[in-house]
């Protein structure tokens, strides 16, 4: 509702008649000869003794101000506050400030230097109630924003998962053996082999040809070495193959070679090449298949890898 135009009470000379007009139209007729106030000698409020012109409130009404802000009191809604005419969003007395622009009034507005907020939420004022992971956890509370499955970085920090596939103690991200609970690193053997020296002879029993006996002759006599390797066949594992003598990962007749060093041996490794992958999987070998958003698809498949 919008305040009422201002009036001026003067006098038309044409008529001889005390009127009111508004102030956008007081210098035309001021310039035809008609002077501000009641007409002199004339009463146009002949039955009310305390008026003899109609005024702002019109006759039997005093035109009282009592908030001296220029606008009677029988067309002002806040009579007592020279600072406004209407109660406003804020009520008669109290300003009607908005001091971030936002629309509402800082006597309704929660946050009132947040132009964003009405309402502290969860995270307060100036701070958005966000939750970019939609892990309903909010940003302000979550240790990791950007990682749906966590809200702490835990052991292995955001966006890695803490599992411990082995349930040895130690997370995968940190274990060398994630897969042989017995082991978080490699050692001589490999994952998923002993390093147990069963004769004590500084050998371990997985390159031991003779595990129970520290002289390493097994009680076999030197001869016959059919493959020419310096190994008795008798303690061979590979009386055939000149360059094992044990069977290894990958048998006798077939080098356990590992080209991209991630303790699987090539011919048990379905990426040879990719020391971070032993399967193509998704996305095959070389590529990730890092599921960022955590919706069962990998981001080399996926046209919106951080929305799940």
């Amino acid at each position: 509702m919008a305040a009422p135009p201002v009036k001026v009470e003067l006098c038309h000379v044409a008529n001889n008649k005390t009127m009111q007009v508004i102030e956008s139209q007081l210098d035309s007729h001021l310039a035809h000869g008609d002077y501000l106030g009641p007409c002199i000698g004339v009463d146009d409020c002949p039955n009310d003794p305390d008026k003899t012109s109609a005024g702002q409130c019109g006759c039997g009404t005093p035109d009282d101000d009592a908030d001296d802000d220029g606008t009677a009191d029988c067309n002002d809604a806040c009579p007592n506050d020279a600072d406004k005419t209407l109660p406003g969003q804020c009520d008669c007395g109290q300003a009607d400030t908005d001091s971030d622009g936002d629309g509402t009034a800082d006597c309704n507005d929660g946050c009132p230097n947040d132009a964003d907020k009405i309402e502290p939420g969860s995270c307060g004022c100036g701070v958005a109630d966000d939750d970019g992971d939609a892990d309903g956890t909010l940003d302000c509370n979550d240790g990791c924003p950007a990682d749906a499955l966590k809200i702490s970085p835990g052991t292995c920090g955001c966006g890695v998962s803490d599992a411990d596939t082995d349930g040895d103690g130690t997370a995968d991200c940190l274990d060398a053996c994630p897969n042989d609970a017995d082991k978080t690193a490699e050692g001589d053997c490999g994952c998923g082999i002993s390093e147990t020296d069963s004769d004590a002879d500084g050998l371990a029993d997985c390159f031991d040809p003779c595990p129970n006996d520290p002289d390493l002759t097994c009680g076999c006599p030197a001869l016959p070495d059919s493959d020419g390797d310096g190994e008795p066949d008798c303690t061979d594992a590979c009386p055939l193959d000149a360059d094992k003598t044990v069977t290894g990962q990958c048998g006798c007749g077939t080098p356990d070679t590992d080209g991209d060093a991630d303790a699987v041996a090539d011919c048990a490794d379905g990426c040879p090449a990719d020391a971070g992958k032993t399967t193509p999987g998704a996305c095959g070998c070389g590529v990730a298949d890092t599921d960022s958003d955590a919706d069962g698809t990998a981001d080399c498949l996926d046209g919106c890898p951080n929305d799940a």
